[in-house]
């Protein structure tokens, strides 16, 4: 795996407890070998980190080690669809009763065709194609996902779909917002990686906007290099798990711009959007399948992708209107009910059982 993709290290600090009740000898093979220790996870595994992803010398160090680790009825879980996964297909080439997995945590083609151009681009896509039909079992953490890999891939295979799940931290016990307009400025708050897939050039034009800013105050917890130094102010860095009680309990309002068009793409159920949920805070995101596969107009407000205008719309009949306690009362009832760990796994389990 590498640990900068799809939320990895939260899903780790969730999936692998829960599955130690099944599996007793669990190795993670990693890139990065602080990753534990820079994001505060504690893993009841062993964990050994492998060579950087350079390409070639990625496959040709790693693979061996893998490959003369796994035996008969070993399980592989390859989180990606490109390097990852060539490894795990390497790694279980001709040996009996391995069940290889690929799980699909990140869109890889499209993120990557304009980095490498339109030869490099159609490579990585057959690449993709050849692992995702090879592997034993191939799942998706989001329907938006899967559909990408169908509509643009052309996969047939069966993929299944085990969504993200609600983190190990609770957050059903905060109170909901006090925000009553005319009191004080709308909070407003951005949650995760600066990257164009996630939207975040918006999320600073929306902050530049004077009109906007009499009544709503931004901020932004996140990391990536995409920054803008005249926004610096709005930026407050990285966050672990331990700080988002303090940072939902100054938020009024949660937003989410994960885009479904163009050519960088977020796909999944975001694990910050879960974590909203169970806050019990208001959510105003763009109005597409990343989105709607968790939240509804029922619970949140979801606006045409890309139209800042109607986003800044929304923001200000927020301030005009107040929270609606209806939405934040259903959307942090769903995630309850629907993003359980117990929920993630047992899926997982039951796939393998049914293998």
């Amino acid at each position: 795996m590498l640990s900068h993709l799809g939320g990895v290290e939260t899903w780790l600090s969730y999936f692998i407890p829960e599955i130690t009740n099944y599996y007793n000898d669990i190795t993670i093979y990693h890139v990065k070998n602080t990753f534990e220790s820079e994001n505060n996870i504690n893993l009841p595994c062993k964990c050994i980190p492998t060579s950087p992803p350079k390409g070639i010398m990625f496959l040709l160090k790693t693979t061996p080690i893998l490959r003369s680790q796994i035996c008969q009825g070993d399980i592989i879980i390859s989180i990606g669809t490109f390097l990852e996964a060539l490894v795990g297909y390497l790694a279980s080439f001709m040996k009996k009763d391995i069940i290889n997995i690929v799980w699909i945590r990140t869109i890889t083609y499209s993120n990557k065709k304009n980095q490498f151009g339109r030869l490099g681009s159609y490579l990585i896509k057959n690449i993709e194609k050849f692992l995702l039909n090879k592997a034993t079992i191939v799942i998706s953490n989001g329907q938006d996902t899967l559909s990408h890999y169908r509509d643009i891939l052309g996969i047939k295979r069966t993929i299944n779909v085990i969504n993200n799940a609600s983190p190990r931290i609770d957050l059903t016990y905060l109170p909901f917002s006090d925000y009553q307009p005319k009191s004080r400025k709308l909070h407003v708050a951005y949650l995760g990686r600066y990257h164009p897939a996630k939207g975040y050039s918006v999320f600073v034009k929306l902050s530049s906007d004077k009109h906007l800013c009499s009544e709503v105050e931004f901020k932004s917890w996140g990391w990536g290099s995409w920054t803008n130094e005249e926004n610096s102010s709005i930026n407050q860095g990285p966050f672990k798990p331990k700080d988002l009680i303090n940072i939902f309990a100054w938020s009024d309002c949660v937003v989410f711009l994960n885009r479904n068009t163009g050519n960088s793409l977020a796909g999944g159920v975001s694990h910050g959007l879960i974590e909203a949920m169970l806050a019990g805070r208001l959510i105003v995101a763009w109005n597409n399948t990343t989105h709607s596969q968790c939240i509804g107009p029922e619970d949140s407000f979801l606006i045409k992708e890309n139209s800042c205008s109607d986003f800044k719309k929304t923001l200000l009949s927020i301030t005009k209107d107040g929270i609606d306690l209806k939405k934040c009362q259903a959307v942090r009832k769903k995630a309850i009910e629907q993003f359980s760990v117990k929920v993630h796994v047992d899926k997982f389990i039951n796939l393998i059982k049914n293998n």
